[in-house]
């Protein structure tokens, strides 16, 4: 059981790294530039938003080419939840929070995983830490959209598992959205290293007192059913 306590204290904490680790960036004269940000994401996101706010819908991109989606883009990330940031704040700060703000997600939502599963405190604190900041996470800041997807993938292994041995409500339909969330960053290999980390995690998942371990057959159907459900609702986004 996890006390609001240790909760506060943990993030608080998590918080403060990922703050720290993106130091730099704070400054308000700071900008996230590298490879795929300056040549693809930061100019969608201006696109996306100018279009918006000209009370446009932000479907096609008529400055590439001949024109080309933007919207079903998943460069884009229009339909993203980082999309709300920049209805709230200025440009700039809006882009920097959508990228720290996904690290903090990954170390927060590994560190929830890992005490879900039954590692201690300071193991489970240290687990988001080692996943958040290492240098794959990180190093998808210039890949934002790859960043999107991995951020969100310790909390759909949480909710996917909690399906899996505590019972397909609510816990089911919450890892749908959450994996739909990864399916609109447009990057497969992060679906599937998600599979393959649920398989492999599946049996880690604490029961409830009384409940047997699910078949295989009965946690392969409510991982179908998982996965059926996010992506209709990626489709529908």
């Amino acid at each position: 059981m996890i006390t609001g306590r240790e909760a506060a204290a943990a993030l608080a904490l998590l918080a403060a790294l990922t703050l720290l680790v993106f130091l730099p960036a704070l400054d308000p004269g700071a900008v996230f530039y590298f490879r795929d940000v300056s040549q693809n994401h930061h100019p969608y996101r201006q696109l996306t938003m100018a279009m918006l706010e000209a009370g446009e819908a932000p479907l096609w991109n008529p400055l590439r080419g001949a024109g080309q989606p933007l919207m079903a883009n998943p460069n884009a990330l229009v339909l993203h939840p980082t999309t709300l940031l920049f209805l709230a704040l200025p440009f700039a700060w809006a882009f920097k929070a959508a990228i720290i703000g996904q690290v903090f997600l990954a170390a927060a939502g590994t560190w929830l995983l890992l005490r879900d599963i039954g590692a201690g405190r300071a193991a489970s604190v240290l687990g988001g830490g080692l996943f958040a900041f290492s240098g794959y996470v990180v190093s998808l800041g210039n890949l934002i959209n790859l960043l999107d997807a991995a951020a969100f993938m310790p909390l759909t292994l949480l909710l996917a598992g909690r399906a899996l041995t505590r019972g397909f409500s609510p816990w089911g339909p919450a890892a749908a959205l959450s994996l739909a969330v990864q399916m609109l960053a447009g990057e497969p290999a992060i679906l599937i290293a998600t599979g393959l980390a649920l398989a492999g995690l599946h049996w880690s998942h604490p029961r409830p007192q009384g409940r047997r371990p699910a078949s295989l057959l009965a946690a392969g159907t409510a991982a179908a059913g998982i996965a059926a459900l996010a992506a209709a609702l990626a489709m529908a986004g």
